[in-house]
């Protein structure tokens, strides 16, 4: 499979509006890594999903030293899963978008 260049640019200040903006960038990125960040954000939201899916089996998670659990994390792990899968679904959505057309990269700009 030939890459094909694209434009990338940095879109978590979009979808991520509460992060100090890292400025842009402007250059040809190969279609084959942005396929690469693409894949493998999907599977980070398949493993938070199914983190969320065992805590709310029943399971725990427990902050602990030399093995002996002192402290419940179960809520707070829960909670950075639950950012996870709302973040990568944000960024996802944004992506398959411009790949659809139905978003204009150049309009990004102005949301930023």
């Amino acid at each position: 499979m030939r890459d094909i260049p694209c434009r990338g640019r940095l879109v978590l200040l979009i979808a991520l509006s509460y992060r100090e903006p890292m400025g842009d960038l402007d250059r040809l990125v190969p279609s084959g890594i942005i396929e690469q960040w693409v894949y493998h954000l999907r599977r980070q939201r398949s493993r938070a999903s199914d983190a969320i899916w065992l805590i709310d089996q029943g399971f725990t998670l427990h902050d602990g030293m030399d093995g002996v659990p002192q402290n419940d994390a179960t809520a707070r792990w829960r909670a950075e899963q639950e950012t996870v899968v709302e973040e990568v679904t944000a960024l996802l959505a944004l992506y398959d978008g411009i790949n659809l057309g139905k978003i204009d990269i150049d309009a990004i700009d102005d949301l930023a």
